[in-house]
This record gives structure tokens, C-alpha cells and sequence, in this order.
């Protein structure tokens, strides 16, 4: 009776979709439990130091990356662990748009990240098993899209081992020009590949004609893939999102809504409501 009872425990624990692998091996102690500041212990110990972690006075820690850093990206890297994390199993990586639009064109990533909320949004809607990704990039996406999404596979198993996870789900955002990093690195992932990726965000970020053939393309590859875009009525924005909402290969698996705002507004609102969606 006690066998029956516990297997049907944790059947049910594990077709939770929000309880992992790692989060199951936890409990029976396999593995030891990871928050944030084990986690922050960890990058601060790491030799040579890939990061510099700090705690913000909301209790989240942001960790900036250092030249040390193990992937090669010349720009820096923002690491944002909420207070609440427990086994991260889960990472959201955010394109900004292009600067010197919305903020200058030279802000650093600190006051970046204060200028558009992205931690503070993020650590609202944090279920406790993600942390925020935020890589910045020189004017146009350019850094965005000749260092990282064309590299997201060694990216994604740099950040993995910057964890200590095997395997990491992935929400990608974007806001504005983002549309491009995020158009490779969806194009560039096999199906195999498109499973660990649960939703796309966009930020009035539909400028691109591509748009809607790169989407359609990833919902193929993974049906249950979510996408998630606000539009600026009347802009070019709001054309292309409709006209997405209304394919019918998306079959309903894509949220469209207005902006809050306007176009430099929509990152510092609409990433809370994608998260929350």
C-alpha cells in the first residue's frame, strides 16, 4: 500500500509542468538545494571570476560579467537572480531594442536594466525557478546579432554550467529591433533543439515582413510553443501582429494585444504582462 501511495505521488508531482527533474531529485536528495545565494557563492567563487554579483535593495542579486567570462562576448552580461530562487531550472533571455531610441545610445547596464524595469518586472512575476538574462549590445542589435544569436548553442550551454543544471527551459523577449536576434535564434535551433524553448515575447518588436514566416516555422517545429506580442495601434507593429493573430498555422497560440504606452514605454510595462500571460 505505502509503495502504491508514494508511486502515485510522485506521478503527480512530475506531470507538473513546473516541477523538473532537478526539482524531483532535490527532494530525495540527490542533489542539493540551489538559491540564490548558493548560487551567487558560486559564481563568486568561480576561478578565473566570470562575474561580479551584487545585491539590489529588492534582495534580488545582479551579477554584471567580467572579461573573465567564459563565452566570448565583448559586451557586458547582466545575470539577474531574484531573492526567491530555488533549483533555477528555467531562464529568460531579453534583446533590447536599439539604443540611443529610448535611452543614450552609452548607458551601461545597470542603470539599463533601472531605466526599463527589466529586474524589477522580472522579480514580480519570478515563480521562484527562473533568472533574467540580459546581454547588451552596440547600436542596432549588432553585437546581438554577430555574437550571441548565431552562438545561442554554446550561450545556452555556457549559462547551463553557469547554473550547474543540465538542462534549461528558455523564454526568449524582445522589444523593438529585437526581432532580428530573435528570427536567428529560432531559425538556427533544430526541433529537438526548439523544446526547451516555451514562448517568444515581443515587444512592439513585429517590424520585420519575416516576422510571421519565422514564427509559423517554430510553431511547426514545436506546437505548443507560445508567442506573445504587443502592438502600437496604427504602426507597422500593429499590421504585422494582426495579421499573425489571424493565421491560421498559429492556431490560436499567440497573444496579441496593445502596448502600454508607447513605443520606448512598452519594455518598461508590457515585459510584466508577457511574463504573466
Amino acid at each position: 500500500m505505502f509503495k502504491v501511495r508514494t508511486s502515485h505521488f510522485f506521478k503527480k508531482l512530475v506531470s507538473n509542468s513546473r516541477f523538473t527533474s532537478i526539482s524531483l531529485l532535490t527532494l530525495l536528495g540527490v542533489l542539493p538545494a540551489v538559491n540564490a545565494n548558493t548560487l551567487v557563492n558560486r559564481l563568486n567563487s568561480m576561478q578565473p571570476r566570470q562575474f561580479d554579483c551584487a545585491q539590489e535593495k529588492s534582495g534580488s542579486h545582479i551579477c554584471v560579467s567580467t572579461s573573465a567570462a567564459k563565452f566570448q562576448y565583448p559586451k557586458k552580461i547582466a545575470l539577474v537572480i531574484p531573492t526567491q530562487v530555488q533549483n533555477p531550472s528555467s531562464a529568460l533571455l531579453y534583446f533590447h531594442g536599439w539604443r540611443g531610441v529610448c535611452e543614450s545610445a552609452d548607458l551601461g547596464i545597470l542603470p539599463f536594466l533601472k531605466t526599463f524595469r527589466l529586474a524589477e518586472q522580472f522579480s514580480q512575476a519570478s515563480e521562484g525557478d527562473a533568472v533574467l538574462i540580459v546581454p547588451l549590445s552596440s547600436g542596432r542589435n549588432e553585437t546581438h546579432n554577430a555574437a550571441l544569436a548565431p552562438k545561442f548553442r554554446s550561450f545556452s550551454s555556457w549559462i547551463r554550467q553557469l547554473l550547474g543544471t543540465q538542462s534549461l527551459k528558455w523564454d526568449i523577449a524582445g522589444h523593438s529591433g529585437a526581432y532580428a536576434p530573435i528570427h536567428t535564434v529560432l531559425g538556427g535551433l533544430t526541433s529537438q533543439e526548439l523544446q526547451s524553448v516555451r514562448s517568444i515575447g515581443l515587444l512592439d518588436a513585429t517590424y520585420s515582413s519575416r516576422t510571421p514566416e519565422v514564427i509559423v516555422s517554430a510553431v511547426k517545429k514545436k506546437p505548443s510553443l507560445k508567442i506573445f506580442s504587443a502592438y502600437i495601434s496604427g504602426s507597422r507593429t500593429a499590421s504585422v501582429s494582426l495579421s499573425l493573430k489571424s493565421d491560421s498555422r498559429i492556431k490560436n497560440k499567440m497573444i496579441v494585444t496593445s502596448a502600454s504606452g508607447g513605443h520606448c514605454q512598452s519594455p518598461k510595462v508590457d515585459l510584466l504582462r508577457y511574463l504573466n500571460y
